[in-house]
């Protein structure tokens, strides 16, 4: 069964799909979703469940990697989700794939991206290395959590 993406910005979200959003969250990653209301959540539904998501902002919350001087804007993503039940079914890569093609017809054809991942978890570290991200940056928040950031270089195009 193919999967249908829809992108919306958070505030805009309709109650039925925001929901979704949520339990997705819940379900794969114990956590409740959060996010900015003026970010673009793009949403992966198959058979009408939403089974992936990924939200994207125009720069990281505290602008920490390198290529975000003088304003410039480069596309933050966070909460990179997908089911567990569909890993078989390559979701995650088919999720980066829509990402990368929405990123380059948004911002003008060629940008490189950002993501923060956390320091254990060495599964998602290994995804985004798959696909072409290179660590940038290491940091430590608050919560005394470790994170890399991961940057992809090469410029995405549809």
């Amino acid at each position: 069964m193919k999967i249908t993406y829809v992108e919306r910005i958070v505030a805009g979200m309709p109650a039925h799909e925001l929901e979704q959003v949520k339990k997705l969250c819940r379900r794969s990653t114990g956590e409740t979703f959060k996010a900015f209301l003026k970010h673009t959540c793009i949403v992966g539904y198959r058979g009408g469940k939403a089974v992936s998501m990924c939200v994207v902002s125009r720069t990281s919350p505290n602008k920490h990697f390198d290529n975000e001087t003088n304003g410039q804007i480069v596309p933050y993503l966070y909460n990179f989700i997908c089911d567990y039940k569909y890993k078989k079914n390559r979701i995650s890569l088919d999720l980066m794939t829509y990402v990368k093609g929405y990123i380059a017809a948004m911002y003008g054809g060629a940008s490189p991206i950002n993501l923060d991942v956390e320091v254990e978890n060495i599964n998602a570290q290994n995804f985004f290395i798959k696909n072409g991200f290179v660590e940038s940056t290491r940091y430590i928040v608050g919560d005394n959590k470790e994170y890399i950031g991961f940057t992809l270089r090469a410029p995405c195009s549809i």
